[in-house]
């Protein structure tokens, strides 16, 4: 029950992170998450306990520095796990589902060691699509130039 806890402060954080102001209320989040206003008030009360959420305002809490840099770090590692788990060939519901449990659990190193992975691939990816557009041109090209040529009438002998 504490690992769901600790998945659910994750998910509200990043609510707070990528959400509209007006739906940063324990309704709004509630409906965005799809789990019970009594969960996502615990959720947030335990988020402000901790610094990451101020309730100065108890109907619309906000997030504080130190929850945006937090949910900026969560958030590039859900993106980097997300896309890791779905080019390893992971379906994409349990790449979403574990994709948080890498982004709380995993050390600095490990994650570092997969954002590396993900860039040279990324890398890889981009050399591939430049010689292929590279190809395709060329084959416009020479394709034109031999279409120009055959247009044009043989000299006479």
């Amino acid at each position: 029950m504490e690992e769901n806890s600790k998945i659910l402060r994750l998910r509200v954080l990043l609510c707070f992170l990528k959400s509209n102001a007006e739906d940063c209320t324990v309704t709004g989040i509630s409906r965005t998450l799809g789990e019970e206003k009594y969960s996502v008030s615990r959720a947030v009360s335990s988020l402000e306990k901790d610094g990451y959420i101020n309730r100065d305002d108890v109907r619309n809490p906000i997030i504080t520095e130190k929850g945006y840099i937090a949910a900026q770090k969560y958030s590039e590692r859900l993106e980097i796990t997300l896309n890791h788990l779905l080019y390893e060939g992971v379906d994409i519901e349990s790449a979403k589902r574990d994709a948080f449990y890498w982004a709380l659990y995993c050390s600095d190193s490990t994650m570092e060691a997969v954002r590396a992975t993900e860039e040279r691939y990324r890398r890889c990816l981009l050399r591939q699509h430049q010689h292929e557009e590279r190809q395709q041109s060329a084959a416009v090209f020479h394709g034109q130039h031999l279409s120009a040529r055959q247009r044009q009438p043989r000299p006479s002998i």
